[in-house]
Order: C-alpha cells, then sequence, then structure tokens
C-alpha cells in the first residue's frame, strides 16, 4: 500500500469533506461484481427498472447509513444466488488530512491522487446467510483487515439516502433519524442558552396563566374532593411539563402555507417531493458532517423547467464539498457537467453490470454538442440507431409504429449524427456503455473514408474488416455482404441517400409536395402552389423535390414523409429492414 506522499494527479481538486472514493460489490443482490470509482461531486445513474440503481445506493447505505451492523440479520434477497454463503461491500473513502484521532492515523494512509491533502481508508462489510450482524473491518497499515467499528468514521463522513418511494412523514419525522430531525439537533446547537432559558421563562408563564383559568380551578376542586374522601393524601394538583433546555425544539415540525395553512401529506406528490429535496439541500448547508447525500428519482412530480432547475441545484451542492448520488429516467437531469461522472446500470444474464461515460474530451465534445432530445435520451435506451440527419429521427420510429414495431414500447432510440464523420464517436459512446448500436449511411458518400476509417480508428472494427470493404458499396455488394455488414452493425443504404429512398415512386410526388408544404408553413414559409410538378416532367419533378427535402431536412419532414409512405403502402423494404433488424438485434 502506498504511503502518505505529495504526489498528485493533473485533475487536482479540494474538498474539506470526505467521499466515497470506490465502490466494490461482490455477490450483492443483483451483482456478482463490480467495482466503480466515483466523483467527490455528483455522481449519476441511468438504465432502465430493476437494473440495479438502487442496490448500489442501498450497499452504500448498509455500510455507512442509518443501520446498526451488530443486530442486522441478511434477508436471502441480498444475496446473489442462492448458492452464495456471503456477500461483500467494499468502500475505498477519502477525508481530509486534518482529522485528528488514532482511527485515521492507523487505518486512512493512502494518498488521494485527485484530491490534494486527502488520504483514504478502505472499509469492507461481509454478510453471512443465515447469521445476525455483519462483519465490518477497516485494512491497516500491513494490508490485514481488522475488525473495528465504523463510530468514529461516521462522525465525519455520514450518509443520507432519499428513496424513490418517498414519505413526507418519514422525512419530516423527529422521533427518529430523518432531515428534519438532523436539522432539529442542528438548530438546539445553535440557538444560544440565554434564548432557550427566556423561552422556558414564557413557557412557564403561559403554564401558569393557563393554570389559572376557571375551568382548570373547577377541575381542580372537583378532584380535590375526591382525592381527599378516598386516600390520605392531602391535596393532588394538576402540572403541566415544562420542557428541558434540549427539548424545546421536540416537536419541531413543517407545514405547507398557500391560501392557507396545512399538513404537507395534503400537498400533491409534487410538493411534498420538493420539500424533502429542499430538507436535503438545507441539511447539506447546515451539516458539515453528512456530507453525503444520494437521491433516487428526483425527477417525481417535477415538470421539465423544474427537472432541470433542480439539476443545476444537484450541482451546485456538489460544488459546495458533497458528494451527491443521484439515480434518474430523466434526459433533463443529464447535461454536459455530469457527463463525465454518468454511469450506465444495466442487467445482463440476470446480473447487474455497470458501464462508465468514456471521458475522452472528443467523445464528450461529439455529445455535449449534440446534446438536445434524442442525444442525450440515448443514455437510457437498450438499443440505439445512428443515423446522419434529422429526417431519419423523425421517419425511422413513425415508419415502426405503422409496422406495429413500436421503437418507443422496445426502449429504441433514434440519434443524428450531423454528418457521416461523427457517426464513429457516436457509435463508441454507444459501445463503452454497453448499448447495442447500429447505424444507417449514405452509400452514395466516400463510406470507407469518411466512416469505417473512424471506426477503424476508435477499434470498433478490424483493420482485416476495414480491408474487406469497397470505398462506395454497390447494391449487389451489399446484398451479396449482408451478413458482414450486419456484424459490424452497419446498414448502408441501397438508395444513394435518403431523399433517394422517399422519391422511389413518381405517383407519390404530389403527396411529398404537401409534406413540404406543411413543413413550409411551420417554418413561416410561402407554400409552393399545388401545380408547381404539372409544370415539370419527372426527372425535373424529382430535382425539384430532392431539393426541397434538403433544404428542408428536419425530423418534422421526416415524420410527415412516414405517413405519406405507411398511409400508402409503400414503406420501403430498407426501411422495413432497418426496424426490424433493430428489434430482433
Amino acid at each position: 500500500m502506498e504511503l502518505v506522499t505529495e504526489v498528485f494527479s493533473i485533475e487536482e481538486c479540494s474538498t474539506d469533506r470526505g467521499y466515497v472514493k470506490r465502490l466494490k460489490l461482490v455477490n450483492w443482490r443483483s451483482f456478482s461484481e463490480c467495482v466503480m470509482d466515483l466523483s467527490p461531486g455528483l455522481n449519476t445513474l441511468v438504465g432502465p427498472n430493476d437494473a440495479g440503481k438502487s442496490t448500489i445506493l442501498e450497499a452504500i447505505n448498509l455500510a455507512i447509513g442509518d443501520v446498526y451492523h451488530s443486530s442486522y440479520v441478511p434477508p436471502t434477497t441480498d444475496f446473489h444466488l442462492a448458492s452464495c454463503d456471503s456477500f461483500e461491500i467494499s468502500l475505498d473513502i477519502s477525508v481530509p488530512n486534518t482529522l485528528p484521532g488514532w482511527f485515521y492515523e492507523k487505518y486512512f494512509i493512502q494518498s488521494d491522487q485527485h484530491i490534494r491533502g486527502n488520504v483514504v481508508g478502505v472499509m469492507r462489510i461481509v454478510g453471512h446467510r443465515d447469521s445476525k450482524g455483519l462483519e465490518v473491518a477497516f485494512k491497516d497499515r500491513m494490508g490485514n483487515w481488522q475488525e473495528q467499528s465504523t463510530y468514529f468514521l461516521k462522525k465525519d463522513v455520514d450518509f443520507m439516502y432519499a428513496r424513490s418511494v418517498r414519505d413526507i412523514s418519514r422525512h419530516t419525522a423527529t422521533s427518529f433519524r430523518s432531515p428534519l430531525s438532523e436539522i432539529r439537533q442542528i438548530l438546539s446547537k445553535k440557538l444560544t442558552t440565554d434564548c432557550k432559558q427566556r423561552v422556558l421563562v414564557r413557557l412557564r408563564e403561559a403554564d401558569h396563566e393557563l393554570m389559572q383559568d376557571g375551568a382548570f380551578v373547577e377541575l381542580q376542586a372537583i378532584i380535590k374532593d375526591i382525592v381527599k374522601d378516598q386516600t390520605s393524601l392531602k391535596e393532588v394538583k394538576f402540572s403541566l411539563t415544562h420542557p428541558t433546555p434540549s427539548e424545546l425544539l421536540r416537536h419541531l415540525s413543517i407545514v405547507g402555507l398557500d391560501t392557507f395553512e396545512s399538513a404537507l401529506e395534503t400537498k400533491g406528490v409534487g410538493t411534498q417531493n420538493s420539500v424533502i429535496l429542499a430538507l436535503f439541500q438545507t441539511l447539506a448547508a447546515m451539516c458539515e458532517e453528512i456530507n453525503i447525500f444520494a437521491l433516487e428519482e428526483p425527477e417525481i412530480g417535477f415538470h421539465p423547467h423544474g427537472q432541470r432547475l433542480l439539476m443545476r441545484r444537484f450541482q451546485r451542492l456538489a460544488a459546495g464539498g458533497s458528494q451527491v448520488f443521484v439515480t434518474t429516467h430523466s434526459p433533463n437531469l443529464v447535461d454536459s457537467d455530469s457527463l463525465p461522472n454518468l454511469w450506465r446500470v444495466a442487467k445482463e444474464e440476470l446480473a447487474s453490470k455497470c458501464y462508465k461515460m468514456p471521458t475522452r474530451p472528443d467523445l464528450l465534445e461529439t455529445l455535449d454538442k449534440h446534446l438536445a432530445g434524442d442525444t442525450t435520451e440515448m443514455v437510457f435506451a437498450s438499443k440505439v440507431l445512428v443515423v446522419e440527419g434529422p429526417s431519419e429521427v423523425g421517419y425511422y420510429p413513425a415508419i415502426s409504429r405503422k409496422l406495429e414495431k413500436d421503437f418507443d414500447r422496445h426502449n429504441i432510440s433514434v440519434v443524428a449524427a450531423e454528418g457521416l464523420s461523427k457517426v464513429a464517436k457516436l457509435v463508441k459512446i454507444a459501445k463503452e456503455l454497453n448499448i447495442p448500436c447500429h447505424y444507417v449511411v449514405d452509400k452514395s458518400k466516400d463510406v470507407k473514408t469518411q466512416l469505417f476509417q473512424n471506426l477503424l480508428r476508435e477499434r470498433l472494427i478490424t483493420q482485416e474488416e476495414f480491408n474487406n470493404l469497397p470505398e462506395r458499396p454497390s447494391n449487389e455488394w451489399i446484398q451479396a455482404n449482408e451478413s458482414f455488414l450486419l456484424r459490424l452493425r452497419c446498414m448502408p443504404t441501397e438508395d444513394k441517400a435518403f431523399e433517394d429512398m422517399v422519391l422511389n415512386n413518381s405517383d407519390l410526388f404530389p403527396r411529398v409536395l404537401s409534406a413540404v408544404n406543411k413543413v413550409r408553413k411551420d417554418w413561416g414559409e410561402q407554400p409552393l402552389a399545388e401545380d408547381i410538378l404539372t409544370q415539370r416532367d419527372p426527372n425535373a419533378q424529382r430535382e425539384f423535390l430532392m431539393s426541397e427535402l434538403k433544404h428542408h431536412k428536419g425530423r418534422r419532414m421526416g415524420y410527415e414523409l412516414a405517413q405519406i409512405y405507411s398511409e400508402s403502402s409503400e414503406i420501403s423494404p430498407f426501411a422495413r429492414r432497418v426496424v426490424e433488424t433493430l428489434i430482433s438485434a
């Protein structure tokens, strides 16, 4: 093990709080084995339902959250398989090198190469089947595991967790640990002794005034006579219990006020969720001890604008020194700042796997430039189809619905690369996240130089595969090498370009003109005269429409064209094959 040194990486940053630097899971729930190198700031987890995102947060919570290790009895669901007798959760925890005490001197001896002035310790939680309690150990200077409580660690590294099924009463309770109970304790410490004493004097004065009321005097007289006849007591009195200074805020609660004051339980889901998240952010601002926050699906109940605002607040929370974990199904919670620390979680062959967003600057820049709608959506997809332009983005999903093979039902995203040369980078990102990805390209272009040379550079195809490709594939070559191209996940159009494919039937030219006019109206342009085609011969009509389609490229145009061809039962065989290939892949 490397001892504390003054060696730091290029990516230096600073923090005055602890954080989870690395997480390793072995036979924990849906994970057979997983290792994650985490950011000290914001960590975003995406993936389908039941993929294992919450399982990651539950592992951290079991290790450093509000769990009593000595009394925890692992249920059978904690073990990956029925044949597993134990699970293991290991955390590399980084803390400032200024924390006092023998605990840190003994176990935190490795320098953090990314955070100047921080040291790292390794802890391990092991659970055994049919046994009570968890084994908790820390790695010492010699690399040996020593049993040790996390009591000393939790004074400086603590974890607060909001699950996706949120109960406002759970997070505003003060009888057990919750954000509001933590805020109450902080307030109690911050209030001055003089303030508490003044309030207690007023409470006693109010109690005395209450006891002098006629109702109390009458009640006192009645019970006095009864007790005097039946017991040896001379007198009994009613008394109000006065809180001690530490109990002043025992009944602290939070209510909502719009037209009138009311309990938050009566408010809508979005309002309740907003208040819960506000409590977490308030706690982070007030308390340095609780420095790691995890929130499942915080977008619940928020409209798109609110979701984007929420993400910026999480980023500010992370910038303030807190480590934040967010699981989400919303593209609005993924932006350029969160991309470098985004993880995709997926279940493959009954086991969950984690894939980190590649951090190469050129790949992030490519995704950042396209960061809107469908391109952001690709990190949530089960499969991706990369196309060259926005018209295809509207075209293929509409065709899939007409063929009753809806892409949305199969969690398939269509992403525009905005140019042949950028296809390879989007394919590379999909591969790093382990998302099956196909791509459609126009065979009229220099496919070998503009596309496959980039794929070769990204090591997405081999040199031998590259050598077997012609400069510009003919229809005959495409048909003869269909299995080879499918292995490369490449689907060159049999026509020269997308526009050629949709203009292969002159009988539909008038309807194509109608689609063009719809888009022109949407763009605020003057519609073309309906007889403009009759003034030209068929070849001239085709060239004219080709020009219009290229000039008005866009998702809406692709959608309108899909409606025309599907309604006329003239869906292109190639488009049909693209849809069927994606569904069956």
